[in-house]
């Protein structure tokens, strides 16, 4: 039953690793045993995080990537796969806004920009949705695996 259900030795992804939600999830999953891949497109935001996690007993790596590109995704799947030879959980955390994507108090639904507003949708919708695909597929293979997506 342990084995079904508790996370020790389990391996996650979370992308989005360098904000806020992303790192207090990962010390939490740290803290519970899981080895952690920490995925950003700035590695060096995301390494003070890591070291916090292996000083306190845990597991982790940081890789590099781009949640908007699949073979990027592709690329560091192989990574992690190398690492930690397997995957068992997905955290899609990444995720972010533009100012001209919202409409502040003074503004009208005619400032919004639309440039700004698709750049959103693509991080949000299709960052969640790639990944799910690439790192899925592996779970798929393995018959077992679990993707959570975040979203604020």
């Amino acid at each position: 039953m342990k084995h079904m259900f508790g996370l020790d030795q389990k391996v996650a992804i979370i992308t989005g690793a360098s904000g806020a939600l992303a790192s207090s999830v990962a010390k939490s999953l740290g803290k519970a045993g899981v080895a952690l891949a920490l995925l950003s497109r700035n590695e060096g935001a995301v390494l003070p995080l890591c070291e916090e996690i292996v000083e306190n007993g845990g597991r982790a790596n940081v890789y590099g990537a781009d949640i908007l590109s699949e073979a990027s995704l592709q690329s560091v799947k192989n990574d992690i796969l190398r690492d930690f030879k397997r995957i068992d959980i997905l955290l899609n955390i990444a995720g972010g806004n533009l100012p001209g994507a919202t409409i502040a108090p003074d503004k009208t639904i005619f400032d919004l920009s639309m440039e700004d507003f698709k750049k959103v949708v693509d991080l949000n919708l299709n960052g969640t949705v790639l990944p799910s695909l690439v790192f899925g597929k592996t779970m798929a293979e393995q018959q077992s695996g679990v993707i959570i997506n975040y979203s604020s």
